[in-house]
């Protein structure tokens, strides 16, 4: 799952971003930040401060949230024909009526826990996020394994 994240510089010079906390995510989900200007990717759970120069005339989003799951079985779950999506303030999954979604959380960009359910047994759920205009991420867990969509709430 990728995120864009934008940065305008205000003036030429030395840039920092601190990660001072992740919090809401399991172990097994690894935050990185990609710099695309720059073509590095930090770790954000083993490097917390990352230095950059940048200038007003960057690019917007220069920067990419990535978050990778350590579960093995993943492409499992996705090949289960599970869809998540949404559509206004509401975040849709649909699923076969044989497949058994256990439990549903969705995170703002901060990663905190803005909606958590159990049991998703309906073919097509919804789930009514009241938190504002953003990206969110939706993981939903099945027998199957775990999977992780971005949706845009309005």
């Amino acid at each position: 799952m990728v995120i864009p994240i934008g940065f305008q510089a205000g003036t030429n010079g030395l840039n920092t971003i601190t990660v001072t906390e992740l919090f809401g995510f399991s172990g097994d989900i690894n935050v990185v930040l990609e710099d695309i200007k720059e073509g590095k990717f930090i770790e954000l759970d083993e490097n917390s401060v990352y230095e950059f120069i940048a200038d007003p005339s960057d690019e917007k989003y220069r920067f990419n949230l990535l978050f990778k799951d350590g579960y093995n079985n993943v492409a499992d779950a996705e090949s289960n024909n599970i869809n998540i999506y949404s559509y206004g303030n509401v975040v849709y999954i649909q699923k076969p009526f044989e497949t058994m979604i256990s439990e549903v959380t969705v995170y703002d960009i901060m990663g905190q826990v803005v909606l958590h359910t159990n049991s998703i047994e309906s073919e097509i759920s919804k789930l009514k996020i009241y938190n504002g205009l953003g990206y969110y991420l939706v993981k939903a867990t099945t027998e199957h394994g775990v999977i992780t969509k971005k949706v845009f709430i309005k």
